[in-house]
């Protein structure tokens, strides 16, 4: 198994789309061909049986494509030159997946979900409020009581109608 020439481990790294685009581009740069035996030589040779199999890929893909009533086939031809372009692809959405189902898993770990009101009822902002409300019915009586006002105009005076003094209750 080839190792990694920057980082220095072994693994399939050329699955990887750093991996594929390195291995790539060091392909591109190589002016003369590598010594037989050498990691270069069968990095040399991965490349160029990959691109290999993109181009086959890609002319059975558009061959395919051509054919009338071989939609399945077209499919299944334009899904393997995928595959022979993008080596890394099946790992890259098998990574995705794991993670979005280990998300999902710490997410449905958490518990049952508790649902609540938006509402948050504040005890002293209440209480102040009623005590305001408790205030302005005690003025309003007093004066009521004083007969500044009638209970009509007391609750809802007129639009645009003074209130008038009312006569002074006999007592």
């Amino acid at each position: 198994m080839l190792q990694d020439p920057q980082h220095g481990h072994s693994g399939k790294w050329l699955k990887t789309p750093v991996g594929w685009a390195r291995a790539n581009i060091w392909y591109e740069k190589l002016g003369a061909p590598p010594t037989p035996g050498t990691w270069q030589e069968a990095l040399s040779i991965l490349v160029w049986v990959g691109r290999q199999e993109q181009q086959v890929a890609a002319t059975r893909a558009v061959a395919q494509a051509s054919i009338k009533d071989t939609e399945k086939e077209a499919r299944k031809a334009f899904e393997n030159y995928l595959g022979a372009m993008f080596p890394y692809r099946e790992k890259v959405e098998q990574k995705a997946k794991e993670n979005q189902q280990e998300l999902l898993r710490r997410w449905t770990g958490v518990g049952p979900i508790r649902l609540s009101t938006q509402y948050r009822v504040d005890r002293e902002a209440q209480r102040r409020e009623e005590q305001r409300q408790r205030g302005e019915k005690l003025v309003e009586r007093d004066a009521w009581k004083a007969g500044f006002v009638t209970p009509s105009t007391a609750s809802s005076p007129t639009p645009g109608r003074a209130i008038q003094p009312a006569q002074r209750r006999k007592s």
